[in-house]
């Protein structure tokens, strides 16, 4: 484009300072882990422990495509954070969550029992709410719903 005039050579000249030649994750698969463990570690709250993958779900994250690149694996990474409560991610909850394919709410501890549930969080927590929420990985907002919800 600069050869063409299409282009200002002034401003190419500016801004190209450094030319970095950065291939896509799908070519850099060794790096995926540790993309994927950054991620996750940054989107899970402070308050709540980091889950791990097993080395299926890591293959699983290897082989994926990210046609998004960077993105993708970041938005990836948020949906683990907030919607997976085991401590240890499963090769069939990253391959449903790569897929679209994760259904929320239909965890038992919620469907069934739910009041129980945040009994036991609540009393853990000495009755702090925030404390509770976190273990039951979810939001204060959201423990005062699910308790308005079941007349608590």
């Amino acid at each position: 484009m600069l050869d063409a005039g299409k282009f200002r050579s002034d401003l190419y000249y500016r801004l190209s300072v450094l030319m970095l030649n950065l291939p896509p994750l799908r070519e850099r698969q060794e790096d995926i882990p540790l993309l994927c463990r950054y991620f996750l570690k940054l989107h899970t709250p402070k308050t709540a422990l980091s889950p791990s993958f097993t080395p299926g779900a890591l293959r699983q994250l290897c082989e994926w495509p990210w046609r998004g690149n960077i993105r993708e694996m970041q938005n990836v990474m948020i949906r683990v954070a907030t919607t997976v409560r085991e401590h240890l991610v499963e090769k069939e909850t990253i391959r449903d969550l790569l897929e679209g394919t994760l259904c929320l709410g239909t965890d038992p501890d919620f469907s069934q029992g739910r009041e129980e549930s945040i009994r036991q969080a609540l009393a853990k927590a000495g009755g702090k709410k925030g404390k509770a929420a976190a273990t039951l990985g979810m939001s204060r907002t959201t423990l005062w719903r699910k308790m308005r919800e079941i007349e608590m």
